[in-house]
C-alpha cells in the first residue's frame, strides 16, 4: 500500500480521538446551520422550495450546492484543529492526482454505460417495456444544465470523499489506527449516512449496505493510490 500519506509527520501529533470527534462534529454544526440558512435564503429570495432530489433542475442545483458547506466545515476544522491546511487531504503533493480522477471516471462511465445497456435490452426482450420518458425534462432543458448540475455533482461527492476518505481514514491512520479499523469505520459510517427509510422504505438497510460497500472500496483505492484522485473520480463518474 502507497501509505506514505498518512504517516503521524503529515499532521504532527493532532490526530487524536477526541481531535477527530470534535471536529466530526464541528464539521456537521457548521453543515447544518449553513445550509439551513442557504435554503432559507433561497426560500425567501428566489422562491425555490425542495420538494425531492431531482424534482427540478433548479432543485437539484440547491441541493447539490449546499455541499459545499461541508468542504467549508472540514477546511476550518483542519485549520484551526489540526493545524494543516485542507489541501493536506488530498495526497503526498497536496495536490489532486487528475490522472487517477480521469482514469476513475471513465471506468465508472464506461461500467455504468455497460449496466445501463444491458438491463434495458434484457427488459425490452423479457419483459413489457413500460418506462416512459420524464415529460418534465426536455433535451433542451437537458442540454441547459448538464454543464453546472456536473459541476455541483463534483462539490457533492467532492465533500463526501474529502470527509470520509479524507479527514477520517487520513486522520485514522495518522494517529497509528489499525488498517482495517481505517477503513470499515469511514465507510460505515458513510453507509449510515445514506440510510433513509422514507424514500427507501424496506429497502433501506441494504441500500446503506450497498453505500458501506462502495465506501470500503473506495477507502481501498485511496490507500493504494496514496491520493484522493481516484476516489474523486469512481465516485464523480457513478453519481454523474
Amino acid at each position: 500500500m502507497s501509505d506514505g500519506l498518512f504517516h503521524p509527520s503529515v499532521f504532527g501529533n493532532r490526530s487524536q480521538i477526541w481531535r477527530i470527534c470534535l471536529g466530526l462534529f464541528l464539521i456537521s454544526i457548521i453543515y447544518v446551520f449553513s445550509s439551513f440558512g442557504w435554503f432559507i435564503a433561497l426560500d425567501r429570495m428566489a422562491q425555490i422550495r425542495l420538494e425531492g432530489l431531482g424534482s427540478t433542475p433548479a432543485d437539484l442545483a440547491a441541493l447539490l450546492f449546499s455541499f459545499f458547506f461541508i468542504w467549508l466545515g472540514i477546511a476550518l476544522v483542519c485549520r484551526w484543529l489540526h493545524r494543516h491546511p485542507l489541501h493536506a487531504l488530498y495526497g503526498p503533493t497536496y495536490k489532486i492526482n487528475w490522472q487517477h480522477f480521469l482514469i476513475g471516471a471513465g471506468l465508472a462511465f464506461a461500467t455504468a454505460i455497460i449496466s445501463e445497456t444491458s438491463i434495458s435490452v434484457i427488459s425490452w426482450y423479457l419483459f413489457d417495456p413500460s418506462s416512459q420518458a420524464n415529460p418534465n425534462i426536455t433535451a433542451t432543458l437537458w442540454l441547459r444544465w448538464v454543464i453546472p448540475i456536473s459541476a455541483l455533482i463534483f462539490v457533492q461527492i467532492g465533500a463526501e470523499e474529502m470527509l470520509f476518505r479524507g479527514y477520517l481514514l487520513q486522520h485514522i491512520r495518522a494517529r497509528g489506527g489499525r488498517f482495517w479499523w481505517s477503513i470499515f469505520l469511514p465507510s460505515f459510517l458513510f453507509g449510515m449516512l445514506h440510510f433513509d427509510f422514507p424514500i427507501f422504505g424496506v429497502n433501506a438497510l441494504f441500500y446503506m449496505l450497498h453505500t458501506s460497500v462502495a465506501g470500503i472500496i473506495l477507502c481501498l483505492v485511496t490507500l493504494k493510490t496514496g491520493n484522493l484522485g481516484a476516489a474523486l473520480g469512481l465516485h464523480f463518474g457513478v453519481n454523474a
